[in-house]
């Protein structure tokens, strides 16, 4: 599965952390606040696979973020309203938050969109064909076992944990414990409820 990374782009360092912090905390996605000029967006867009650039509704008019909208068809955009005047209804948004949206809303829109993702790129298991022992593995990393607790766990030595770890990355295309996390989400390898406990 494709590693999934957030931008977030707003004219409020606050908002941005805020978003970021709840991104980071329960959904265990990958995300970058993104300085305002033309440049630095692109060069964070491409150096960091962002697929999902969430902005507030003043950013976005500004003619920069319009062009990108524009052009960038890989490129997903999720939009933080801070007032309330409405976009022009052309514009189609993945995620839409209010700047009122509690953090449960917000997680709640976060799952949607994962759910959406999957659906769009289809993903399952016997696809990326790993094996029996690999799925345990990917299970007990996305977990937060560490390489060593992981052998314990499995009566295997280290090297053999990292050998199997090597063979997932080559596999699926993730090189992140946040992106395997997010592939063991999707694919029912763990449920969100583990994750929550981990993070209690």
């Amino acid at each position: 599965m494709e590693n999934i990374t957030i931008g977030i782009l707003t004219e409020s360092y606050v908002i941005s952390r805020g978003i970021q912090f709840i991104i980071s905390k329960n959904n265990g996605l990958s995300s970058h606040i993104i300085p305002n000029s033309e440049l630095c967006i692109k060069n964070n867009i491409v150096e960091n696979n962002i697929n999902l650039l969430i902005v507030s509704d003043n950013v976005f008019e500004e003619p920069k973020l319009l062009k990108l909208y524009k052009t960038d068809r890989n490129l997903n955009f999720g939009l933080i309203r801070t007032k309330q005047v409405s976009l022009n209804s052309m514009f189609e948004f993945k995620i839409d938050f209010d700047l009122f949206d509690t953090e449960s809303i917000i997680k709640s829109k976060l799952d949607k969109y994962l759910e959406s993702a999957l659906n769009s790129n289809k993903l399952s298991l016997e696809d990326s064909e790993l094996s029996k022992r690999e799925i345990e593995i990917l299970r007990l990393v996305a977990l937060g076992k560490t390489n060593q607790a992981i052998a314990e766990t499995l009566f295997i030595s280290k090297h053999t944990v990292v050998t199997h770890r090597k063979k997932i990355t080559a596999k699926l295309g993730i090189k992140t414990i946040s992106g395997l996390t997010v592939y063991a989400l999707l694919n029912s390898i763990i449920e969100t409820y583990e994750i929550d406990e981990l993070n209690k």
